[in-house]
């Protein structure tokens, strides 16, 4: 899949402007995929859930794709916004404990399971 930082950049922001722009103009690809991960990842680890149900409604992004982090952790767009953790190029993991953090992945959570069906209890062929 077809796709550059300027994908992942604007979905972690949040910016749906650019998200769309990168998209619907010049063809990135929503499922596309880097070492980081998917758009629909950074934007749900950020609690963005206007991206998110752009992604996932307008754009038809994988809920069921799992990822495998370089360290062998396998997580899906769920995990990430269960998680509340944050983890871009520049940085490290760094907690979002903050209410207004914590009220935004809730929201992004409960999307993702009665809305989408999202099945927390999903693990990867290895048990994980």
């Amino acid at each position: 899949f077809e796709m550059s930082d300027r994908l992942i950049d604007a979905a972690w922001e949040g910016n749906l402007r650019e998200v769309r722009r990168l998209i619907e103009e010049e063809g990135e690809a929503p499922d596309g995929i880097d070492w980081w991960g998917q758009p629909l990842e950074a934007s749900c680890a950020r609690c963005h859930l206007h991206v998110v149900k752009y992604l996932i409604e307008k754009q038809h992004s994988d809920l069921s794709r799992l990822s495998r982090s370089a360290w062998g952790y396998v997580y899906s767009p769920l995990h990430c916004a269960c998680g509340s953790w944050t983890y871009h190029y520049s940085t490290h993991f760094e907690s979002s404990s903050n209410s207004s953090t914590t009220s935004r992945s809730l929201d992004v959570v409960k999307y993702l399971i009665e809305t989408c069906h999202c099945d927390p209890t999903r693990v990867d062929k290895d048990g994980r």
